[in-house]
């Protein structure tokens, strides 16, 4: 979820990931031109059956947005595990509410 104020919130489903729990991802986002995004996230880790801590993921982005949509590349950063992923496509199109 981007917010107008550049920051950003990101969760996954608790159930996604048996052997570690993620917490939210916390970030920031800005402009790099008129339809470009540049940003990154936080999320913390621990392990399911003993709670101790993972470490943290730092994952960084930038999309290309055209009206309603958006695609483009991410990277995640593992500290405390020393894991770096590939990059990742990222492809999302924007939520409507009615009343």
């Amino acid at each position: 979820m981007f917010h107008a104020d550049g920051t950003m919130l990101q969760s996954n489903p608790d159930g996604g990931n048996l052997q570690q729990s993620d917490s939210i991802g916390m970030g920031t986002w800005f402009l790099k031109a008129d339809d470009e995004v540049i940003g990154a996230f936080v999320e913390c880790s621990a392990n399911r059956r003993t709670g101790g801590s993972l470490g943290f993921t730092e994952v960084r982005f930038q999309i290309v947005v055209d009206s309603q949509q958006f695609e483009g590349q991410a990277r995640s950063y593992s500290h405390g595990q020393r894991t770096e992923s590939g990059a990742t496509t990222l492809r999302g199109q924007r939520l409507g509410l009615t009343w």
